[in-house]
């Protein structure tokens, strides 16, 4: 075991050493500034400051860069800089958090064309807009006699309104499932393969729920949700997909994947005893055959073990870094990997074929694991059998 360990630390341990010397440069700049700061400018200027670092001792360290600094007017700028960027940052963040919500939940004339007109505001550059803005205030203040310029208030709306358009835009597409970075064969195949309908499709993203797209196969579901808990980064659930809720496509827009959470079997499935805002999910996926209260009550459910990865996700410290090693099985149908942190590694095997696929592993490696769902010892050589869609989480 100690071996095995050893065998992945010095696979890793080039890009760790990288990733250090990164880490170290990254800061540099901005500590040579810090210390140059707290040097006398005579010494400053005669003298690298790196030579302080090395002699802090010896070195003269003064505070008269800061006092001139301040005592030149530095303090009241600092102050209307902070006075103008808190408030400057909030405000667009309010306005642009209850808009984006009104074009994505709300139905309104014109919605469409406001929104592309939203778009539009972020191609015009800012330097070729900011002097007719500003032109437009002084001869509003003239005419009206209400002062619009030199005040923190004036500022504040300048900034809110340039920094709105992007803010709204990307609240608004926050959770679209893009396929904007792949090539347009690949979106085509995507397209093909999981959005075969045009109700499907949304701009370039793809307006499905999981189980729908997998034909609510529950072995192919766990499967994606084992790669999502076992590979690195921070997995995501999206609500409902923890109990296989399906989409309703005869909604408009992205309300077909934003229908009711399905509690229970009641009407509107628990989620109101008023009218919902928006219809339901019916036949298959709706909330009579698919909810949290059934599954609660059955320990196979698919919330039952979605449950058990998290918590086994939670207990290994191997999944919470971000080490890991692919591992050559001979098979490529087999997705395998080791993931190893803090003294702890895990093999994870995940069969993406839908037939049974066997695996061999390389030398060195353990003979025998631990397969955390059920807590049993489990022997991995000579070759070990995968059956179809199926993935194994293995204690080393």
């Amino acid at each position: 075991m100690n071996k095995f360990l050893h065998f992945v630390r010095n696979l890793k341990l080039g890009s760790t050493f990288g990733m250090l010397i990164l880490v170290v440069m990254w800061p540099t700049p901005t500590l040579g500034l810090l210390i140059t700061s707290l040097r006398p400018s005579s010494l400053a200027e005669t003298s690298p400051w790196w030579e302080a670092l090395f002699n802090p001792l010896s070195t003269i360290w003064t505070i008269a860069a800061y006092q001139n600094s301040l005592s030149s007017g530095m303090l009241d700028s600092l102050i209307n800089t902070i006075a103008v960027t808190i408030p400057a940052t909030i405000l667009p963040l309010m306005i642009a958090a209850n808009a984006a919500y009104a074009f994505t939940f709300l139905n309104f004339k014109g919605k469409e064309i406001y929104f592309a007109i939203l778009v539009a505001l972020m191609v015009i550059p800012l330097q070729s807009s900011l002097i007719p803005v500003l032109r437009g205030m002084v001869a509003f203040q003239k005419a009206f006699h209400i002062p619009l310029t030199g005040t923190y208030a004036s500022a504040w709306v300048v900034h809110s309104a340039f920094a709105m358009p992007l803010a709204i835009y990307i609240l608004r597409n926050y959770d679209e499932l893009t396929l904007e970075m792949v090539t347009e064969a690949e979106r085509q195949f995507i397209w093909q393969e999981y959005a075969p309908e045009p109700n499907m499709i949304l701009n370039l993203g793809i307006r499905r729920r999981l189980a729908p797209i997998l034909n609510n196969d529950r072995r192919k579901i766990e499967l994606l949700h084992s790669l999502l808990f076992t590979l690195p980064g921070s997995p995501i659930l999206y609500y409902g997909d923890e109990i296989g809720m399906g989409d309703n496509l005869n909604l408009p827009d992205r309300y077909g994947v934003r229908t009711p959470m399905q509690w229970d079997a009641s009407p509107h499935g628990g989620f109101t005893s008023a009218t919902p805002f928006t219809e339901m999910v019916t036949g298959e996926y709706g909330s009579q055959k698919v909810n949290v209260a059934d599954q609660l009550k059955s320990p196979d459910s698919l919330l039952r073990i979605l449950q058990k990865m998290i918590a086994l996700r939670k207990q290994q410290a191997a999944l919470s870094g971000s080490q890991l090693e692919w591992l050559e099985t001979g098979n490529r149908a087999v997705l395998a990997y080791v993931r190893a942190q803090a003294g702890e590694a895990l093999l994870i095997l995940n069969n993406l074929s839908p037939v049974s696929q066997f695996v061999q592993f390389p030398v060195p490696f353990p003979k025998t694991g631990r397969e955390l769902f059920s807590d049993q010892a489990l022997s991995l050589q000579p070759r070990l059998e995968l059956l179809p869609y199926a993935y194994l989480w293995i204690q080393l």
